[in-house]
Formats: structure tokens, C-alpha cells, sequence
């Protein structure tokens, strides 16, 4: 506690020290040590309790048997403490309270404190209670974080309080005195954010949403919640982000059902905490949350929870490590497919029900002979792309369009809106140019006949193998790093901007104009406004150049220490394929060739293809009983994710976590 004690505050004026000072009282409110000294103090009082409730001294509150006590809750400096109305069991909680004020030094403010009882407490007992405990009955009509403590079948109170609220901050008179650029930051950081724990705990009625989305963009652009003035643009293009031509502000709808998304993201992520486990119990205990039913007795919350669970269901798969608990016809874990499922049904006899039975488990790859038996050859290729981990790892839960898959509120509110989303230009649900696969952005960017042949024809010489796109931008982020040379990026994506935006444009033409698809003249057009915009940027005094410099010489091989061994390793990937040839090379201190191997697998991505040729360079090391050795990579990311703790992409995950497993054997 020296650094409480020690504690000296300085009085700056005109940027000059005027005095000093030394405070008595102890931290100040806001400091930033007081929360992590708090949660060490508050921890004792929550030992009290737990003590307390194993000897029986109070009860608790346990709705069914299969649901844990539930004694106490904390949140930041309030304290939530539940018992059974007994005036016995308030004297016990008082001694309690009054050991971890003698310990701490705290007091408890019972002026500010309430007591709320159920509805089948006599009014005798109640004021007894108040009058022993020395605090007072909540009244009707309290609220705590913004929402009502308590409320019947009608929602209407909340809705209500929350909508004044907002009106509130837009109609202070001060405000008249702020900027365009000051009604933006009001609107950000104080409006919507009143809104974000009441809509992170309950599902609001879409009229009501549309009634908060109104009162800001009426203040936007009237300055007045309550003006109906012309408006400019819609809401929805405002709630897009400012790269798109918005003000990043937020569409309530698609932001209430991403937060209780999290929430339900949460429960899966941590089933093992206090509010999974309770809800566990509540509405589920023979179930899991995914196969959870709403029942006929739902709380609003646990109502609001299962429709963010909708939101989940559009991005959540499987990752496949040991194939364990994935159902290999039911569950989402195909990252080549659009829904994650297998397309393919079932062949006659098949007796194939998991993921590991496809899998070899001497050699820890994929059963080949037996994928192509049960599925399609394009369904086989995208699933051999697929990783497995070497080292058992339990199966587990994604979020796919993240890169390290994680959900956060923002994917979820780009996956839950339609307007960050490129709509589909026909009827049908098929794609309108080859009617083979259902048309998504990844089919009709990358996985068309006539795409991959413009991607392949075209100076980036990019191949694709059907199947093997799961995300654009996943894919287009792993393309950006293979880049070795920095120099090169900005042509090389200024190219396949060019190219995909000919691409969409032609399959437009198509679609609504009837011309035919011409994949050479898509690559002409594209490589000619590359070269004009390029002409641009050359002749231009202030912009950069877009013409390649010239490319670093290779360095000259250096030989590690003596004793030591180097393993150079690199991927080269097959054109319109997901074959990838690795190469691994062995060297002593003097330049002598130990062993090598060549290898070839499936793969997804560059990065996949790199990560797994230093894998089996680890494999081949520990097969040789080699220590002291030095692995050389010619992929900088993937070499900073094996030394790193960073969350590798999920692409990739398991091969990484492999690497990292093997390292730490040797």
C-alpha cells in the first residue's frame, strides 16, 4: 500500500509547476491504480460471503436444482447481495459486512444502498427488515444502469425512459453552441453510447429502433430531435463507415443484435462461468446453447440472447484440429462451402458420422481415397485445403469472418447488415453465368470458370482452385503479405482492384444488358486503366510513384554457429490448383547437406502453404534427433506468428500451434 500513501499531486499553470501537494483522503476518484486496488480489496468481502453461505448462515437464491447459488454479484464498486427475507440471516450478512469494514478500511454508504423484495413478502416483515439492515425499500419506478429495476409483461416503461434519455441530451440548450463536428462527437460518444448496456441485455422492437435512428437523424440534420426537416441521405447509408461515404454512425437494429450476439459468443466461449452456467440452468441443463429452446417461460433476456444467436449462426463454424466433435454431415466446418456445410448427401451404406473417421490418424492427414468415396471432387479438394493439427487439440468454435476468429460487435454488425453487403444481381439463387454453385461474392469474384481464368490470364498470374476462397477479404489480406517486397504492393493491389472491379462490372453487363463474357477483354480493359491510372500517379508532382523500384538483391547464404544446423524450407504453389510442392533443406555449420525432403499437400492460401513447410521442417528435425536448429523462411508473417503470442489466423491456427507445440519439444 506504499503507493497509495506515497502519492504526491503537482498543480500545472501555463505549462509551468505552480505547487504541490500530498493528498490525505487517499487515491482521488478516477485514478487509474483505484479499479485494480478495488477488485484485490473487493475479492476479500466475496471470500466472506462464499465462507459464510458453506456454513449455512444465509441461503442464497437457487431457481432449480440444477442452477448454481447465486449469493452475490459485483459491479464495479456496487455490490448485489441476494438472501432469503429472514431477519436472521440479516443480522449474519450485517457481521459480515462489518469484519470486511474493519479489514479494509471501507464503509458501506447505506444512505445510497436499497433492499427490493419478492412479491410474497407480507409488508410486517418488510419494514422489519429495512429497519435491521438500516436501508431502505427500492421504490417503484428505480432504475439502475439507465433501466428499470423491476417491470411486468409490458416493456413499454423502459422503452420509454430510454427514449426521453436520448431526447434529453439533444435538446440541452449548450448544444446550440457546438459545431457539425461537435454534434458528431455528441452523437458518438454520448448518445449512442447510453444505449449499449441496455441493448447488450435486451432485444429492442425494430419500431423502436427506428425511432432512436430518427431522433439523430433529425439532430444531424435539423440540430433538433423533433425537426422534420429534408434530410439529405439516409440513415443507413450514414450508419455505413467514412471509407464507403458514411459517418460511422450507428443503425440500432443491426448494433442491438451484433451486442447480443457477444453475448451468446460469450456463453460459448466461456461456458464455464457464473452467468453460463445459471443460464445453463435456467433454460437449457440437457442441451447445449446452439440446440437451446426459447420455451414457454422465457425471460426477456434470455428471448433477446436467442435472436443474437440468428446472428451467430450466419459466421460460426467448426475448426477442425482433431475432428472429434464435429458431425461430419450436420455441423458447419467446410470452409470451401458457402454455409460451412457439406453439399453432398450421404452414400448408401456410409458409415461415416465424425470428421477424425476421415482423417488418417498414423500420418494425421485427410483419408483422400475415402473423401472422394463420400463427397464430391470439388467438396474433396476444399476439405484436403483444410489444416489438422499433429498435436490433439479438442475441436473448437470460430467466428469465420474474422481473421483470427474472434466475433466482435463489429464483424457482426457488418455480417447482420445488408447494406455492407454486395446484393445479388439475379433472382436465381445459382450463379447467373455458369448455374454450377450458389452465387456469392467469393463465386463470382474468384470462383467462376471464366473469373479464374481472367485472374490466371492477367499479369498477377493468380490461380485459383475451385473451392478454395472462403472470404474475399481474408484472402485478400493473405495475398497483401505474400508480397515480399513492400515496393511492389501498391501495384500489385491497385492491379487486382482494377481487374475485380472490371469483373463485377462485366458481370453486370451481362446480367442486366445480355453482352457476352469475354474474359480476355475484361483483362485488357482492366491492365489499361491500371497503366492510365498509373500514367497519373508518375506525371503527378505530389503523389507517389506507382512504378516498381527495382528488387533488393538476395542476400548470400550465412552458416550458422557451429553445432548448430539450419533448415531453409520454402513453398512454391501450383497454377489453378491448391497443390503446393515444399521443399526442405538441411545444412551443418560448414555448408554440408544433411537431409532434405520434398512434399507435396493441399493448402488454401500462400500462408497456409508456408506455415506448413516449416512444420515438416520441424517434423523432419525431430525425426533426425537434431537440437540447435535455426529455421529460415522466406514469409516474414508467418515467422512472426511462431515467435510471437499474437492469435494467429485461423486459416492457419492449427499448423502455427503445431510449430510452436514442436518447438518447445525440441
Amino acid at each position: 500500500m506504499q503507493c497509495v500513501s506515497t502519492i504526491t499531486f503537482a498543480v500545472f499553470a501555463n505549462g509551468t509547476e505552480r505547487t504541490s501537494f500530498r493528498p490525505s483522503r487517499g487515491l482521488r476518484q478516477g485514478d487509474p491504480l483505484s479499479p485494480y486496488l478495488f477488485i484485490l480489496v473487493i475479492e476479500v468481502l466475496s471470500k466472506l460471503l462464499h465462507k459464510s453461505l458453506r456454513a449455512l448462515e444465509f441461503s442464497g437464491i437457487q431457481p432449480t436444482r440444477t442452477c448454481p447459488t447465486l449469493s452475490h454479484l459485483f459491479f464495479a464498486d456496487d455490490a448485489l447481495l441476494f438472501l432469503q427475507a429472514n431477519v436472521n440471516q440479516c443480522h449474519k450478512i450485517l457481521k459480515v459486512l462489518d469484519v470486511y469494514n474493519t479489514a479494509s478500511g471501507q464503509r458501506i454508504n447505506f444512505g445510497k444502498s436499497g433492499i427490493q423484495f419478492s412479491q410474497n413478502i407480507g409488508l410486517a416483515l418488510k419494514r422489519q427488515i429495512c429497519d435491521v439492515m438500516n436501508i431502505v425499500q427500492v421504490k417503484e419506478g428505480a432504475t439502475y444502469l439507465g433501466l428499470p429495476t423491476c417491470w411486468g409483461r409490458s416493456k413499454t416503461e423502459a422503452y420509454n425512459l430510454i427514449v426521453e434519455r436520448v431526447r434529453e441530451k439533444l435538446q440541452e440548450w449548450k448544444l446550440k453552441l457546438l459545431s457539425h463536428a461537435g454534434w458528431e462527437i455528441l452523437i458518438k460518444s454520448v448518445t449512442q453510447s447510453i444505449l449499449t448496456f441496455a441493448m447488450a441485455c435486451f432485444l429492442f422492437p425494430k419500431k423502436l429502433c427506428a425511432e432512436l435512428n430518427s431522433l439523430l437523424s433529425n439532430f444531424w440534420w435539423k440540430g433538433d430531435p423533433e425537426s422534420r426537416g429534408i434530410h439529405w441521405d439516409s440513415w443507413d447509408t450514414m450508419s455505413m463507415s467514412k471509407l464507403k461515404g458514411g459517418m460511422d454512425f450507428r443503425n440500432f437494429n443491426s448494433f442491438n443484435k451484433a451486442l447480443l450476439a457477444r453475448q451468446g459468443w460469450q456463453l460459448c466461449k466461456y461456458p464455464h462461468s457464473l452467468c453460463a452456467q445459471f443460464l445453463k440452468g435456467l433454460y437449457y441443463p440437457h442441451s447445449d446453447f446452439w440446440n437451446a429452446r426459447k420455451g414457454t417461460k422465457a425471460s426477456w433476456a434470455w428471448a433477446s440472447i436467442l435472436e443474437g444467436r440468428e446472428v451467430l449462426n450466419r459466421g460460426v463454424r467448426w475448426q477442425v484440429c482433431n475432428g472429434q466433435s464435429i458431425d461430419f454431415w450436420t455441423d458447419k466446418w467446410v470452409t470451401s462451402s458457402p454455409n460451412f456445410h457439406v453439399k453432398s448427401r450421404p452414400p448408401a451404406g456410409c458409415s461415416v458420422s465424425k470428421v477424425n473417421e476421415a482423417i488418417n490418424p498414423n500420418t494425421k492427414s485427410w483419408n483422400k481415397a475415402l473423401l472422394h468415396r463420400l463427397v464430391s471432387s470439388e467438396e474433396a479438394a476444399g476439405i484436403c485445403a483444410t489444416p489438422i493439427a499433429i498435436v490433439n487439440q479438442a475441436d473448437r468454435l470460430i467466428w469465420h469472418h474474422d481473421l483470427r476468429g474472434n466475433f466482435s460487435v463489429k464483424s457482426g454488425i457488418e455480417r447482420n447488415s445488408s447494406i455492407n453487403s454486395l446484393k445479388p444481381c439475379a433472382t436465381d439463387a445459382l450463379c447467373p453465368i455458369c448455374h454450377k454453385d450458389t452465387e456469392s461474392v467469393e463465386h463470382l469474384l474468384c470462383g467462376c470458370e471464366w473469373t479464374r481464368a481472367a485472374w490466371f490470364g492477367s499479369s498477377l498470374s493468380i490461380p485459383f482452385a475451385e473451392g478454395t476462397i472462403g472470404s474475399i477479404q481474408q484472402w485478400t489480406c493473405e495475398v497483401y503479405q505474400a508480397i515480399k517486397n513492400k515496393h511492389d504492393r501498391v501495384d500489385y493491389v491497385c492491379k487486382m482492384l482494377w481487374l475485380a472491379w472490371y469483373i463485377w462490372k462485366n458481370m453486370n453487363n451481362f446480367v442486366f444488358n445480355h453482352h457476352p463474357i469475354d474474359p480476355v477483354a475484361t483483362i485488357f480493359a482492366a491492365e489499361k486503366s491500371f497503366c492510365e491510372s498509373a500514367s497519373h500517379f508518375i506525371h503527378s508532382p505530389h503523389s507517389p510513384s506507382l512504378s516498381s523500384p527495382a528488387r533488393d538483391a538476395p542476400r548470400a547464404w550465412s552458416p550458422p554457429l557451429p553445432g548448430r544446423f539450419k533448415a531453409k524450407c520454402d513453398v512454391a504453389i501450383k497454377p489453378d490448383s491448391s497443390r503446393a510442392y515444399m521443399a526442405i533443406l538441411i545444412q551443418d555449420s560448414k555448408g554440408s547437406l544433411m537431409d532434405g525432403v520434398v512434399r507435396m499437400e493441399e493448402v488454401g492460401s500462400v500462408m497456409q502453404g508456408e506455415a506448413m513447410a516449416i512444420k515438416w521442417a520441424c517434423l523432419l528435425t525431430r525425426d533426425l534427433n537434431l537440437s540447435q536448429v535455426e529455421i529460415v523462411s522466406d514469409n516474414k508473417e508467418v515467422i512472426r506468428l511462431c515467435v510471437s503470442k499474437d492469435v494467429p489466423p485461423w486459416s492457419c491456427a492449427p499448423i502455427i500451434e503445431d510449430i510452436c507445440s514442436l518447438a518447445n519439444q525440441g
